[in-house]
């Protein structure tokens, strides 16, 4: 099967989707309301088909360097070759971003995509009746709540992981070091590790504060006070969390991290908490359990043609000693 290269800028994709996951993709566009301006959001129907090439979680994490590459691994398209061989239908009218979800989409430009994975209805009516609980308690963290929070991961990722590391894993460029010690680290449940300020406003309403959930992949550098990772990490060696010295490639990033300090007295004393790394191991866990079972209930039969002796030719096989 053919493979085609597609270029374009992502808008939004899940952080959840597997490498290698069949995904749908769809292109925003822009569309000018009656004032002449261009403030309706449009999205197309999926335009084509593929599989990921990376992760959601590493997708996102590339976006957020700005870093370029390929993102999905398009199998099919529309007025491809596989379309000429079918009805050749036209594509439907796109849906019309409302206000919530166009607060998704980080570039307003003309010819962006959107990577989705198909969901069944049930699962839209669970997102739905999901969306409605949350718009009832929404509740975010403060960019100094978020350092604080980065903060916590990167003390949880040197006390579970990177002070069990060899010394000869490092240096470890700053890029790699925040994508799998910083972002694997943060807690699943950000609100049983810090409560946010907001919260407070829900004191005296119906809403109990502890119920109010906030996911936890919003826990971004760019949502953080410092914006930065560069500047982020310069904090944390500043209070003696890690060492760090610069690149000699400026392609490779500023900074490189060089060491940790496992005797910090943050690291000592670290609490543990659930980490949305161990979360999606469980997922994993459990999707691979359920397609291993799925393709045992659907093994093929297998049909063979088998010959027999009759009549006349028994006597043959009869005598080569055959059964």
């Amino acid at each position: 099967m053919k493979i085609t290269e597609m270029k374009s800028v992502i808008t939004h994709s899940p952080a959840e989707l597997s490498q290698n996951q069949v995904v749908a993709i769809h292109q925003f566009s822009s569309a000018e309301n009656d004032g002449g301006g261009t403030g309706i959001r449009v999205v197309s129907p999926p335009l084509a088909v593929g599989r990921m090439a990376v992760s959601g979680h590493e997708l996102k994490v590339k976006r957020e360097a700005d870093e370029k590459g390929k993102a999905v691994l398009v199998l099919h398209t529309w007025q491809d070759n596989l379309w000429e061989m079918g009805q050749k239908g036209h594509v439907p009218p796109g849906t019309q971003l409302d206000a919530e979800d166009r607060r998704t989409t980080e570039n307003p430009a003309d010819e962006n995509v959107q990577i989705g994975e198909q969901k069944t209805e049930a699962t839209r009516e669970e997102q739905h009746e999901t969306n409605e609980t949350d718009s009832t308690s929404k509740v975010t963290y403060n960019s100094q709540e978020i350092t604080d929070l980065l903060t916590g991961s990167l003390v949880h990722g040197i006390s579970v992981q990177l002070s069990s590391l060899p010394k000869s894993s490092f240096p470890i460029p700053s890029s790699q070091f925040y994508a799998n010690y910083i972002l694997p680290c943060r807690p699943a449940y950000p609100t049983s590790v810090l409560m946010p300020a907001a919260a407070l406003a829900y004191h005296d309403a119906e809403v109990d504060p502890a119920e109010i959930h906030i996911d936890p992949s919003d826990i971004t550098i760019k949502a953080s006070s410092h914006k930065s990772l560069s500047t982020f990490l310069k904090a944390a060696e500043k209070s003696s969390l890690l060492s760090l010295k610069p690149t000699k490639q400026k392609s490779a990033g500023d900074l490189i991290v060089t060491s940790v300090n496992a005797q910090n007295p943050e690291v000592v004393s670290a609490k543990p908490y659930v980490t949305i790394a161990e979360i999606e191991a469980k997922r994993a866990k459990k999707q691979a359990r359920e397609e291993k079972e799925r393709e045992r209930s659907e093994k093929e039969v297998e049909v063979r043609q088998v010959w027999k002796p009759h009549l006349m030719s028994v006597g043959l096989f009869e005598d080569m000693g055959a059964r």
